[in-house]
């Protein structure tokens, strides 16, 4: 049998293991939810990285912003006479001979 001490002591471990893994899934919720808590979910322990290419991003498009309002489309328009190399591979490329 089990006196009361035993009983009082094993509450008291109880305890201390529940605030340890209550301390240690708070502060490790990758963790946490691998094991199937989902209460943190929506935190990161380390998002220092994630931050980083936040304001990389913001920066991209604050660039491309500026750039967009001063570009100015330019229309190329082909000559209508074939090129010397056209005349030169046409013959050929239609089974005839070179002239």
């Amino acid at each position: 049998m089990l006196s009361a001490a035993a009983t009082t002591q094993d509450d008291e471990f109880q305890k201390i293991a529940h605030d340890y893994i209550e301390q240690y899934l708070r502060s490790n919720p990758e963790d946490a939810t691998e094991l199937g808590d989902h209460r943190f979910d929506g935190h990161l322990t380390d998002y220092q990285y994630f931050t980083f290419f936040m304001w990389l991003m913001f920066a991209a498009a604050a660039v491309f912003v500026v750039v967009a309002c001063f570009y100015k489309g330019r229309t190329y328009l082909q000559t209508q006479q074939p090129t010397l190399d056209e005349i030169a591979t046409e013959p050929i490329l239609h089974g005839g001979t070179p002239s």
